[in-house]
């Protein structure tokens, strides 16, 4: 499977692919470590030791946390994530004053 519009040379440097249906789209990254745009770097294994578990029924769904969303989305840069980027940077401000009301 192809991501739309990719021609499979550009898709072996790409450290992601994207499954889509007529009402979904999921994101997968293929790589240990991934870069962001100004030099950080940080790993799937480090993503996944801060992850979030939600019940759905009776079954756990693993989510990262905000954070680490954050960084998937300035790792695939598209026009799209980075508008999320905008919201997703929102919603941790907002966590953030939450959690020091909190205290």
């Amino acid at each position: 499977m192809y991501h739309r519009g990719a021609r499979p040379s550009s898709l072996e440097r790409r450290p992601f692919f994207s499954l889509l249906s007529d009402d979904l789209k999921l994101d997968f990254f293929r790589c240990r470590t991934y870069s962001v745009p100004g030099g950080e770097s940080f790993t799937f294994a480090e993503m996944y030791s801060r992850r979030k578990v939600v019940p759905v029924e009776d079954f756990a769904v693993y989510v990262p946390r905000l954070e680490d969303l954050l960084r998937t989305k300035r790792v695939r840069g598209s026009p799209k994530d980075l508008e999320d980027v905008k919201y997703l940077e929102v919603l941790l401000e907002r966590e953030a004053e939450g959690g020091a009301r909190g205290q």
